[in-house]
């Protein structure tokens, strides 16, 4: 093994040196990486199995590599480097078991549809992260994989170029729903996070499995109507899904009754900011709706902050449950959580302390299996109830 963190001459020396049973080699450059195709690294020895090249240009030919186990990449850049390159070493290594791909600079050359795809077939580990959408676009549509033997696929996108999202989401990664929906199934459940407008993520992860996707300039709804698409349809599946959502992350009441639309989220959890008033109301809203009530599968609804109006909770809960407590439309019941984010607020009215009577009326109702209650953990020494003189009434620390 060889991990090299030498300046550029010492590694061209330490290169140079023949070492027939080298099997792994990490070069880590902040500068010039040593040219590899100037040197016998890849001539000379016949056992190589593990590489990871982490920063500066990246100037190896083809040939260099046969063999490989394990291949990562990270921080590349170089004039020359083009996705030849990288589908051109895959191809000499059939028996490779971990492609890792970080923050790549790299030309995208046309695809040649005449090229049969690479056969990866011992493949269990895909990383893309932090890549372009074109070249994740290109890379995918080259590799051909069992999808049964993947335990870990992360795909991280922060920019697209000249690529259109929608054709990497419903073209390319489409062939890979199996490698979703097992890790759905596997996992007993996956979970959204929906930070803002311009982010999407989508996780499932567990039983030794890991299947990550983050997608920045994808509206937050699409991503999870395409994700939802692909997993409903596991004939059966009881797996449910949750969602961890900011206020800002849904621009419209549509938005809202678009992710609402989905019959497969089974928790729900909400922050809002202090500007999110209109946000609560639409939320509120589409959950009591007689007709069609959002999240139809909902078991968990998690309301972070207390500056909630409880009147409008509890009339919510009402709303939702006395048409639909029994029946073919009956709804599961709800377990409530509300808790306080965080103990940055002097107001206040963003620490109120929910009354008894509220407690009871939230407790007593039929389609409300428990209500949880929690508050932020202060620093030491603080009182946990002070007087509010504003509210003339008690209120967290």
């Amino acid at each position: 093994m060889a991990w090299l963190y030498t300046p550029p001459d010492l590694a061209v020396g330490l290169f140079n040196t023949v070492m027939p049973l080298l099997h792994t080699v990490k070069l880590v450059s902040a500068g010039r990486t040593p040219s590899l195709t100037d040197t016998p690294f890849g001539a000379e020895v016949k056992v190589l199995q593990n590489v990871a090249v982490y920063g500066g240009p990246a100037t190896w030919g083809l040939g260099h590599f046969r063999g490989l186990r394990t291949w990562r990449l990270k921080g590349l850049r170089g004039d020359g480097f083009t996705t030849q390159h990288i589908l051109g070493i895959l191809r000499e290594n059939p028996l490779l078991e971990i492609l890792e791909i970080n923050r790549l600079r790299v030309q995208v050359l046309p695809e040649n549809t005449l090229l049969t795809p690479i056969p990866l077939l011992r493949l269990t580990s895909l990383t893309m992260r932090s890549c372009h959408g074109d070249l994740v676009d290109h890379i995918l549509r080259r590799i051909q994989i069992p999808m049964d033997r993947v335990k870990r696929l992360y795909i991280a996108v922060r920019a697209w170029r000249s690529l259109n999202p929608i054709r990497l989401l419903t073209d390319v990664l489409a062939s890979w729903s199996p490698v979703f929906q097992r890790a759905h199934q596997t996992c007993r459940g996956s979970k959204f996070h929906l930070p803002d407008l311009g982010n999407f993520y989508w996780r499932a992860k567990g039983n030794g499995t890991t299947v990550y996707m983050h997608f920045s300039g994808i509206k937050p709804v699409t991503g999870v109507q395409w994700m939802v698409g692909i997993l409903s349809q596991v004939d059966g599946s009881r797996a449910g899904a949750s969602i961890e959502c900011e206020s800002t992350a849904l621009k419209t009441v549509e938005d809202l009754k678009l992710l609402g639309s989905t019959d497969m989220i089974t928790t729900f959890d909400v922050s809002v900011g202090r500007t999110g008033v209109s946000f609560k109301q639409a939320l509120l809203q589409a959950l009591s709706d007689p007709a069609t009530p959002a999240f139809p599968c909902l078991e968990t609804l998690k309301i972070q902050g207390f500056s909630w109006d409880m009147e409008s909770v509890v009339k919510m809960l009402r709303a939702r449950f006395t048409d639909h407590g029994t029946g073919v439309t009956q709804l599961p019941r709800l377990t409530i959580e509300i808790s306080y984010p965080n103990w940055s607020s002097d107001s206040p009215v963003q620490r109120q302390i929910i009354d008894f009577d509220t407690v009871k009326a939230i407790s007593a109702l039929k389609g409300v299996e428990r209500l949880h209650l929690g508050c932020a953990i202060g620093k030491d020494g603080m009182l946990g109830v002070v007087w509010s003189d504003e509210l003339g009434v008690p209120t967290w620390g």
